[in-house]
Order: C-alpha cells, then sequence, then structure tokens
C-alpha cells in the first residue's frame, strides 16, 4: 500500500505529462 504522498507526486507527475 502506497502512502498519500506518494499517490499526490504520482498523480502530479501524471498531470504534468498529460499537461505535456
Amino acid at each position: 500500500m502506497l502512502p498519500s504522498s506518494q499517490i499526490a507526486l504520482f498523480s502530479t507527475l501524471l498531470n504534468i505529462s498529460f499537461a505535456f
């Protein structure tokens, strides 16, 4: 199970990837 911080970071990275 991943911590919330890890999930938030991953989500941010995905968001940036889709932004570009």
